[in-house]
């Protein structure tokens, strides 16, 4: 599992005084490290295969973002999961939000 996961501003800077920025919505950061943080905790009160598939979902948020099968895979393993995965599914459903679907 990687724990690279960047959220917040980037910067790129090109050439002789050139500097580029982009700007991430705080409140969007925010809700992010919520999900990783309620997928993180819930890893470790499950099964080894959806740990697995937890630690996945994890790198592929840290290489490429939150997508919505990343999303989906994460509120199977919520749901499944019972009163415990309550504050993950919570966070999936208004990561959910934030891309509209």
């Amino acid at each position: 599992m990687s724990d690279k996961v960047h959220v917040g501003d980037n910067f790129k800077i090109t050439g002789d005084n050139a500097i580029g920025k982009i700007e991430n919505n705080s409140q969007s950061g925010s809700e992010l490290q919520d999900l990783i943080r309620a997928a993180r905790y819930l890893r470790d009160h499950v099964s080894t295969a959806e740990r697995q598939a937890i630690d996945d979902s994890l790198d592929e948020i840290g290489q490429s973002g939150l997508g919505p099968s990343t999303l989906s895979r994460l509120r199977r393993i919520a749901i499944a999961a019972g009163e415990v995965g309550v504050p993950l599914l919570t966070s999936v459903s208004l990561a959910m939000q934030m891309l509209g679907r």
